[in-house]
């Protein structure tokens, strides 16, 4: 079961040529070892960035850190539509992503322009707002 690969078995299912309780099997297993997993971020590099934008390692809730981690997540979601140019739904996700990243640099660029000015400099985005 594990040597299907994951499009051939969404793709007889497609057909109706295999049950669904494979392909669900076929689906979890792709979870498992990380196949489906290209678009989000591994805990491990959200830690690093934590560590590196936060104030402690459990600051995950401020703007600094929370414009960051969007950063990171528009950069991959930015590679995945290079390749795979017709997916739409993506395409929204990465538009409100970076539209929710524009309201926190505003609110940061609000109370402490100085903050501004460093993490976009540490980001290496543009100052457009």
């Amino acid at each position: 079961m594990a040597t299907l690969s994951v499009a051939l078995c969404l793709e007889l299912r497609y057909h109706q040529r295999v049950s669904q309780p494979v392909a669900d099997k076929v689906r979890r297993v792709a979870y498992r070892k990380g196949w489906w997993d290209i678009m989000t971020i591994s805990k491990e590099r959200k830690q690093e960035i934590i560590a590196e934008f936060g104030k402690d390692a459990r600051d995950s809730g401020s703007a600094e850190v929370q414009v960051a981690i969007l950063t990171e997540r528009i950069r991959e979601l930015t590679e995945h539509l290079k390749i795979h140019k017709k997916d739409h739904h993506t395409r929204r996700g990465l538009l409100m992503l970076v539209g929710k990243r524009r309201r926190l640099l505003t609110y940061i660029k609000k109370n402490d322009v100085v903050k501004y000015r460093t993490l976009i400099a540490r980001l290496s985005i543009r100052d457009n707002i």
